[in-house]
């Protein structure tokens, strides 16, 4: 045991928030512990145990010492907040240990030793050292002299493997937003991908949050008629699904949608003025980029876009083997419309 206490007093555990105990004052006659820790540490009851099996036989003295104890795990380890409080006097030490029944074993060797000072194991005759103050401030306790008279020599245990060294603390990581809901709207003029100048109709919905959207939007070509080879003619009409990853620039009321995506579909050619009335159906696809502007208001908001889509599958359409309409290189839009947010 003289071992242990050694070496919790040298590690600063013993009650070195407490001013030393003056000759004329008596050590605590009781305390009153509070202690919380983790499933499968010592309890309040156990830490109690072993202030017990330490404290036998002690002298009464007077006031109470007020213990708090609280034990907390950590990566490799747990670590041990002790409060100690007498006659107005209160400090704080932090400890650190492998295992979770150290810090059981200290706690309950500093308030054995500030129970009952004689088991610092100090002679009468020995020099008293100077007090040398504590990290928080207050000094270390003078070692008070065992009485006079035959001492037996108390077991010797292990001193228990404790750090004094700060509890380590985890950051909490951070969390991503939850995402909220959008269903968007528009329409304007698009070239490239039916004979001419057509409408285009947009629909979507997605996902958003403060700085990136993601989205699944279709878009119908209205119906656009040309003339083909011999006097023949067609209607053609598209449509297309996308599906786009945008990054929203600007904080305020007004962003930058910034979008990028891949386009796929079908364009589909009714023949007119030919014997044999027929449909031609082919696919479309692509990749698409998007440059914009977003002005919020609330829930809803007002955008304008500026679309491209690269040409890499499409349909030719052929009358009597010769070239009736063969889309363009690409698809340019230029859309406007409205958007409906929720969280």
């Amino acid at each position: 045991m003289i071992a242990a206490l050694t070496v919790v007093l040298a590690l600063g555990s013993a009650p070195a928030e407490l001013d030393p105990p003056l000759r004329s004052e008596l050590p605590p006659a009781d305390y009153a512990l509070q202690w919380s820790a983790p499933a499968g540490c010592p309890d309040a009851a156990a830490v109690e145990a072993r202030i017990a099996a330490l404290t036998a036989g002690r002298p009464e003295g007077e006031g109470t010492l007020e213990v708090e104890g609280t034990v907390s795990a950590f990566e490799g380890g747990f670590s041990l907040r002790l409060t100690t409080s007498l006659r107005g006097r209160t400090g704080t030490r932090e400890l650190s240990a492998r295992a979770c029944d150290d810090l059981a074993d200290s706690a309950a060797l500093v308030v054995a030793v500030t129970l009952d000072p004689a088991l610092s194991g100090s002679g009468a005759d020995e020099p008293e050292p100077e007090s040398t103050p504590d990290e928080d401030g207050v000094p270390d306790p003078e070692p008070t002299p065992e009485p006079a008279g035959p001492r037996s020599t108390p077991e010797r245990h292990e001193a228990p493997a404790v750090e004094d060294r700060p509890a380590e603390r985890t950051e909490p990581r951070p969390s991503l937003p939850r995402p909220g809901l959008l269903l968007r709207g528009g329409l304007g003029p698009e070239l490239g991908a039916l004979p001419g100048v057509t409408a285009a109709l947009r629909l979507a919905v997605g996902l958003h949050w403060p700085r990136a959207r993601l989205m699944l939007a279709g878009t119908y070509l209205a119906p656009r008629r040309a003339d083909g080879p011999g006097g023949t003619a067609a209607l053609y009409q598209q449509g297309v699904v996308a599906v786009l990853g945008c990054a929203r620039l600007g904080a305020g009321p007004w962003s930058l949608p910034l979008c990028g995506g891949v386009e796929a579909g079908g364009l589909r050619a009714d023949g007119r003025a030919l014997a044999t009335p027929r449909s031609v159906t082919g696919p479309w696809l692509g990749p698409v980029a998007r440059v914009g502007v977003l002005r919020s208001l609330g829930r809803v908001g007002l955008w304008l876009e500026l679309e491209g889509v690269a040409r890499v599958v499409a349909t030719r359409v052929l009358v009597d083997q010769r070239l009736a309409f063969r889309p363009s290189v690409g698809s340019l839009r230029a859309l406007a419309g409205f958007e409906i947010t929720w969280r």
